[in-house]
């Protein structure tokens, strides 16, 4: 499980979405092999938050 709260400059509401699958894949959130993983990313800047689950959850 993965908790992260983040505001670079360069992240839009249009990648937002596709930004946070992508760092839960290279950060390998969960167990191998169970795609059991959790990561909730939370934008204050762009008042967003997505929960991003493996379909192991």
């Amino acid at each position: 499980m993965a908790i992260v709260i983040i505001d670079p400059d360069t992240l839009t509401l249009a990648n937002f979405d596709a930004f946070t699958l992508a760092l839960s894949n290279s950060w390998g959130v969960g167990v191998r092999g169970k795609n059991n993983g959790l990561a909730i990313v939370l934008s204050p800047k762009l008042r967003k938050i997505r929960i991003n689950t493996g379909t192991g959850v």
